[in-house]
């Protein structure tokens, strides 16, 4: 495979790359936005995978997935530091990740799943993962606190704390601002909009693309969590979040 990086960890990805060019890989690392964009803009036949830093965007107001929609470069890509899944899983969300934007394509994600576990071992890693942005454990909450009380109603007997606390730990504080509106209406269907309005209300002002990356990744997550068996549907215009029996 052919493989861009853009980072701002430029040392930590030649440490990666060198690991999958072992493989009979090809790998480029960019730094400067500008080139790696001009190259991506100026060539002919795409790379097969971008791996990209999650630091260089922001997250609350670009992304990154749709902007590559419309402007029609349909390259895999996955962000090699998200914060997003634990360790154990980071394989198999980076695939779930690439079958929901390339889905329509004709890209065969089956085929990249031995260097994407190639490149979890190496983010991964005692030798790496101490340098690589964001690849930090979350902290675990105190057992004896009640760390749901300022944001949740009354704790539903389907949902325990401990699985609201395992969710409020994995979870960027982004993707849980989102799930927490969903969990106190839950069962009712939430706009778009009155999402973005809520979420203003909280301080946090985001563009409506962003809204639905939230919920995509959301869904992500407790599809392969199962946690309390939360699910968000599509129910109209908007969603809502479902706890099984």
């Amino acid at each position: 495979m052919t493989i861009y990086f853009y980072t701002r960890q430029k040392k930590v990805c030649k440490k990666i790359a060198d690991i999958l060019e072992e493989q009979n890989n090809i790998c480029c690392i960019y730094t400067d936005e500008g080139e790696f964009y001009k190259a991506l803009s100026n060539m002919k036949k795409y790379p097969d995978l971008l791996l990209l830093d999650y630091l260089v965007f922001n997250h609350d107001v670009f992304n990154v997935y749709r902007y590559m929609q419309e402007i029609k470069c349909l390259v895999p890509l996955i962000f090699y530091n998200d914060p997003f899944p634990p360790e154990d899983i980071r394989v198999q969300y980076w695939i779930m990740i690439l079958k929901l934007y390339y889905s329509d394509t004709d890209i065969n994600t089956d085929l990249y799943t031995s260097t994407l576990n190639l490149v979890a071992d190496a983010v991964n890693s005692d030798k790496l993962r101490p340098y690589i942005a964001l690849m930090r454990p979350p902290l675990s909450y105190p057992e004896q606190e009640n760390n749901t009380a300022e944001f949740l109603p009354a704790a539903s007997p389907k949902v325990q704390d401990k699985t609201i606390t395992f969710i409020r730990n994995e979870l960027p504080d982004s993707l849980y601002s989102v799930f927490i509106i969903l969990y106190k209406h839950r069962g009712k269907t939430i706009s778009i909009l009155e999402l973005q309005s809520l979420l203003k209300q909280k301080d946090r002002e985001v563009k409506i693309d962003t809204i639905y990356s939230d919920i995509s990744r959301l869904r992500a997550f407790f599809k392969i969590h199962n946690s309390g068996g939360i699910d968000i549907l599509k129910a109209g215009k908007g969603y809502k979040l479902l706890i099984a029996e």
